[in-house]
């Protein structure tokens, strides 16, 4: 399976029946999760380090915060935040494309009320960017035990980069597209 670069669009070379949690952990590549933009008002990709993730808790009562998100439909997303390299993992697959992305491809961004995680799906010099973003919500499980959770999912496509003559592109600059998703949560250890 091939990796996502941010700015060259790329499919991977693993049928969709051959990914699964257990193919993730093992191969330590996964397709790629949600992103908020990941793209700078001026067009340009968001640095790595201004995202941080939530660290993985364990909490009293034998429960630990999921690790390993997996969604199925519309779009199917595998959001891994961690592996065995160390690095966070996502993937994505619609019906036009199957991305991975592993690392600083991925942008990460803690709240109180989730995380937003995003990838570039798409990317077309001089015209316009295309993220994913997951908002993945803290899932809390028994060891070897999965929960069910849902979510939203926001395609952004952002036109602030396009090139226009003076006085440049006019009108809202990003247009969005949300998904309501649906998903199962668990905690592995790597």
């Amino acid at each position: 399976m091939r990796h996502h670069h941010p700015s060259v669009a790329s499919t991977s070379a693993a049928p969709p029946s051959a990914i699964s949690r257990r193919g993730l952990l093992t191969s330590g590549t996964a397709l790629t999760a949600l992103a908020v933009t990941g793209v700078t008002p001026s067009g340009g990709a968001a640095p790595a380090h201004a995202a941080v993730a939530p660290a993985t808790q364990a909490v009293a009562g034998g429960l630990a915060d999921a690790n390993l998100f997996e969604i199925l439909e519309p779009v199917r997303v595998v959001y891994s935040r961690s592996s065995i390299a160390g690095t966070p993992l996502v993937s994505y697959e619609d019906a036009g494309r199957q991305l991975s992305f592993r690392g600083e491809e991925i942008t990460r961004v803690g709240a109180t009320w989730g995380e937003l995680v995003t990838v570039t799906i798409e990317h077309l010099a001089d015209a316009f960017i295309r993220t994913f973003t997951l908002i993945v919500p803290t899932v809390r499980v028994a060891p070897g035990a999965e929960a069910e959770f849902e979510t939203l999912g926001i395609e952004t496509t952002d036109r602030s980069s396009a090139f226009v003559l003076p006085p440049g592109p006019s009108g809202a600059l990003q247009s969005y597209r949300i998904h309501q998703l649906h998903g199962m949560a668990q905690h592995v250890t790597f």
